[in-house]
Formats: C-alpha cells, sequence, structure tokens
C-alpha cells in the first residue's frame, strides 16, 4: 500500500495518539475520586460518628454545639486509622449553597486532627442544616464524609 505523505503522517499521528490512548487508559479510569458515606447526626447529641469499613472509626466533634454564625467554630476529628495523611473539612448548607472555603486540619498528636473556623451568616438562622464535608486522603483512595448537622429532635 503506498500511502501520499499527507496521508502517511495523518496515519502516523492517529496510531500513536491509539497508542497514547491504550496506555494512559488504565490511570484515567483509575481516578482518585473520593467515595461518599452521608451521616445524619447531631452535634449537641456528640454522635457525628463513622464506621466506614476502609477508614475505620472516625468522630467529628465541634464546639460550640449549637452552631452559631458569630462565633468561630472549633473542629476536632478523632480516628483509629494511621493511613490518614490529610483531612480536610467544610462547612455548606444542605438547602441554600453558602460558597465556604475548605479548612485543612492540622495534626495535634496521633489520630487527632483539628482547626477553627466560621460559618457564614444566614438568615434562616438556627432551622439552617448544615452539611460537614469531610475530605480523607489515605495512600489508597480519598474518602467523602458528608455528615447532615441537624440539632432538632
Amino acid at each position: 500500500m503506498n500511502l501520499s505523505p499527507p496521508k502517511a503522517m495523518i496515519s502516523i499521528i492517529f496510531f500513536a495518539c491509539l497508542i497514547m490512548l491504550l496506555l494512559y487508559l488504565p490511570t484515567m479510569l483509575a481516578s482518585n475520586s473520593p467515595a461518599a458515606d452521608y451521616i445524619r447526626c447531631s452535634p449537641l447529641q456528640n454522635n457525628c460518628i463513622s464506621k466506614q469499613s476502609p477508614l475505620g472509626y472516625l468522630k467529628l466533634h465541634i464546639t460550640p454545639d449549637d452552631l452559631p454564625y458569630d462565633k468561630p467554630i472549633s473542629v476536632v476529628v478523632s480516628s483509629d486509622n494511621p493511613s490518614i495523611q490529610q483531612l480536610t473539612l467544610q462547612f455548606k448548607g444542605r438547602d441554600m449553597e453558602m460558597g465556604l472555603l475548605p479548612l485543612t486540619l492540622s495534626t495535634s498528636q496521633p489520630g487527632t486532627y483539628s482547626g477553627t473556623t466560621g460559618l457564614s451568616y444566614c438568615t434562616l438562622g438556627d432551622k439552617m442544616v448544615w452539611l460537614a464535608e469531610l475530605t480523607v486522603v489515605t495512600p489508597q483512595s480519598n474518602y467523602r464524609l458528608i455528615f447532615e448537622l441537624n440539632n432538632e429532635v
């Protein structure tokens, strides 16, 4: 088969792209997108606990537990998983986008991560249901835990 120079160049480019796709396809398919786990809890009852099997025991403690918008919010996460490399927390409104920035929690001692943040003012006041979205980075994967913080009993 005798190809003209432009057709030969197109064929070479096509086969090069095909080879690149075959080489990088496994990497693209094994993306590190976080798996999600949804936990309903109440900071007032101190029951924000996840026992997701790959992560083990993980507890979220928030102070003050009534989630005021006009005071600093202290967050402590306790875990029995030694392979956690990083924890990032972001508060979001369940029914209203609040656009808050993520907070990377620092390690104070093995298995304990903490940080301080604040909540945006919300016209719903104490009726607002907040989501604490926790991203957990481990060598194996990233995990996303969403704690629905509802203090109404």
